[in-house]
């Protein structure tokens, strides 16, 4: 908590220099991009941090837990990272209105996840090496209780897997049921909306 505590508004304020650089302000636009990029911020700082804390945790040194844990790391978060600034940057480069409309969210958003990526592979180690500490043993009992309710029901739905879709079909329906009633209430609504303001204008 404390390294994403760090790395986050960091990463927000290089952003806000990235924009002053290439002639952006700060609209609704580029603050919704920079809304959606702060969530993948989080995630590679408490990404990182976690796997550094469990080769502490299976006893490897300090140095040799850093290498290990971002040897694992740096294709996945790479590789994550690059294909939200795939997504995101062809928005940009849309011609007309809607090109304009979308540049700035396309950009900070583009910004914010690449500057997160670099500090998630340089800072975010840094910052790891000198703030976590493996848990002693006996504080652990109540993650392995966790960890052991998780791999059993895990294993049941596993050796169950009929079972395991028929549930996910019936909550596929169900979903699909909810959206179609809102969908439902909602055109309903604006068609009332609709005649009373033709019965006041008439």
């Amino acid at each position: 908590t404390l390294v994403a505590s760090v790395t986050l508004p960091l990463t927000v304020l290089i952003t806000f220099g990235v924009m002053h650089l290439l002639g952006e302000t700060i609209n609704v636009m580029s603050m919704g991009g920079l809304a959606v990029a702060i969530g993948l911020v989080i995630d590679d700082a408490v990404v990182v941090v976690e796997n550094i804390h469990r080769h502490l945790e299976a006893g490897d040194a300090g140095p040799q837990a850093i290498q290990s844990a971002m040897k694992e790391l740096i294709a996945p978060v790479t590789g994550s990272t690059l294909t939200t600034v795939v997504v995101f940057v062809p928005l940009g480069l849309l011609s007309g209105v809607v090109g304009q409309f979308f540049k700035a969210l396309s950009l900070t958003l583009s910004a914010a996840v690449l500057i997160s990526l670099v500090l998630a592979l340089t800072l975010t180690p840094l910052l790891a090496r000198m703030m976590v500490r493996a848990r002693p043993a006996e504080r652990q009992t109540k993650r392995d209780v966790i960890e052991h309710v998780y791999a059993r029901t895990l294993s049941s739905v596993l050796h169950q897997h009929g079972a395991a879709l028929i549930m996910a079909v019936l909550l596929a329906a169900a979903g699909y049921i909810l959206f179609a009633r809102m969908a439902s209430s909602s055109i309903t609504t604006r068609r009332r909306a609709a005649r009373s303001r033709k019965a006041i204008g008439s």
